[in-house]
């Protein structure tokens, strides 16, 4: 699974090598280091931090980073997916960029992709009768059930 990318890095850090960087003339570069991830988390105080976070941001691969480096992160509802959701059961077709049907063999109402992520929404009816709903990652909308965001790495 494809996650996004991300920066953890103190703010004192962040200030302090800006500041360098105007010095030697390099001040575009960094602050190019600094936008280029999906996601930047300033903290002053990295370790022993717990940290909430848009579940849509979160990965077991961000997750690792963060642990690395002393913070829990807690994830809101939505999320990646876990090793017990299926997320990794649902087809997809690389080349056309859908996502052609979920675990149980349904078809999307709809699907799309954007920045590395498929996303769909399946029809309430099937959702609703389907056995593996319980071990489901599915969050209920008004008028159908969406997977979270499915990342998907080539190859």
């Amino acid at each position: 699974m494809k996650g996004y990318k991300v920066l953890f890095t103190p703010v004192s850090e962040m200030l302090h090598n800006l500041n360098a960087a105007k010095a030697d003339n390099t001040y575009y570069q960094k602050v190019d280091y600094y936008l280029k991830p999906d996601l930047l988390i300033l903290m002053e105080k990295l370790k022993d931090t717990t940290l909430l976070i848009d579940g849509a941001y979160f990965s077991e691969e961000i997750n690792k980073k963060a642990e690395a480096k002393g913070i829990k992160m807690v994830p809101t509802n939505l999320v990646g997916g876990t090793k017990n959701s299926n997320v990794d059961k649902f087809e997809i077709d690389e080349k056309e960029h859908l996502v052609k049907k979920c675990p149980s063999g349904y078809k999307p109402i709809t699907s799309t992709f954007n920045k590395g992520s498929y996303r769909a929404h399946f029809d309430k009816k099937h959702c609703n009768r389907c056995p593996f709903c319980k071990d489901c990652p599915v969050i209920k909308q008004k008028k159908s059930y969406e997977p979270p965001p499915l990342y998907w790495t080539p190859g």
